[in-house]
């Protein structure tokens, strides 16, 4: 058999037949098709494969990739895009996990995620649309709630995103936006304990059914195929005591208690007010009840280029809803006035 000839690049090689049939493709197909597909991400990775300058090309001086958008259905892909591409680059961020399999939806490991993206998108100086979806229910069948860790680095993440001064457009949905947490302050510097708590957390794998001759408060987690007594939660540690006037030590917790209580701090309603470069905003399927819905127009006077929002699939009495649109500034549109949600028991 004939040896196919081709181009080397480094270690890698392009077949020339292939070069070949690109050169005689006509060049109203190239320009209309080509650019479409190859902006997916499996063509951009075998071309990345195929030539180690179009690999160097592709890639920052740190190594992580030089791509403009994220779009994805899987929490799993999203987190580790994140990790891979260069955030002064990323330019779109899209999550969408209302029509994922239920099956899979684990509401911690969601709450997890959604708080490890919102620590990287903190970061990303060119974002300009955030869409995150997340599903109304876990596999459980309960409904998919954000805890309060994932609540506030959502927070602090848009308030970076704010000083950036790019995002263009926000949309969260299915997100539990009620009174209370609308505007709960957060402290824009994580406390290193919650932290400490919230990685301790994510390091608890699912429990798994002990047998019945498993010894009382053993509790055993499943790690891929084995099942191993590990990770136990430890019992709070004590307090040490002064060995000359018997007051407890001041540690850690100390020390992060004062550096919160100095740092500025930012409600949800804030952190809205102060993205100034905020052009359409969508607050979908977020349990939005006619109290919240009234503290937004003073908000969006705050935004100076807002011009859209969607407000569909709340629990927004009509005569609120006409209140709200009578405040809120002339230039904004505001939709989902006939498309609120309302549960009779």
């Amino acid at each position: 058999m004939n040896a196919i000839p081709c181009l080397a690049d480094g270690d890698s090689a392009v077949p020339v037949v292939m070069v070949t049939h690109m050169l005689t493709i006509p060049s109203e197909i190239c320009l209309a098709d080509l650019p479409g597909y190859l902006g997916n991400a499996q063509p951009i990775g075998r071309l990345a494969a195929s030539s180690r300058c179009l690999a160097g090309e592709m890639k920052d001086s740190s190594g992580r990739l030089r791509v403009h958008g994220i779009v994805t259905a899987k929490l799993a892909s999203a987190m580790e895009g994140l990790e891979r591409v260069s955030l002064q680059k990323l330019q779109v961020f899209r999550l969408d996990l209302s029509g994922a399999r239920r099956d899979l939806l684990v509401n911690q490991e969601v709450d997890r995620g959604l708080r490890q993206l919102s620590e990287g998108l903190s970061k990303a100086s060119a974002l300009q649309v955030l869409g995150i979806r997340l599903a109304s229910f876990d596999m459980s069948m309960e409904r998919l709630r954000i805890g309060i860790g994932a609540w506030e680095a959502l927070i602090r993440c848009l308030g970076e995103l704010s000083g950036h001064g790019r995002l263009r457009s926000l949309e969260l949905s299915s997100i539990n936006i009620k009174n209370s947490r609308a505007t709960q302050d957060v402290s824009m510097a994580a406390s290193p304990t919650c932290e400490d708590a919230h990685q301790d957390e994510s390091q608890l794998l699912t429990p798994k059914a002990a047998g019945a001759a498993a010894p009382l408060g053993l509790l055993l987690y499943e790690s891929g195929d084995q099942v191993t007594p590990e990770k136990v939660p430890k019992a709070p540690r004590q307090l040490r005591r002064s060995a000359t006037d018997g007051s407890a030590t001041k540690g850690v917790g100390a020390a992060a208690a004062a550096a919160s209580s100095s740092s500025p701090k930012l409600s949800f309603l804030d952190a809205l007010a102060s993205l100034s470069s905020l052009e359409e905003l969508a607050l979908t399927y977020d349990e939005i009840f006619g109290n919240t819905a009234q503290m937004l127009p003073a908000v969006f006077h705050r935004m100076e280029q807002l011009k859209r929002v969607d407000l569909s699939r709340n629990h927004i009495p009509k005569q609120t809803m006409q209140a709200v649109r009578d405040a809120m500034p002339p230039k904004v549109r505001l939709c989902g006035e006939d498309l609120q949600t309302f549960y009779f028991y």
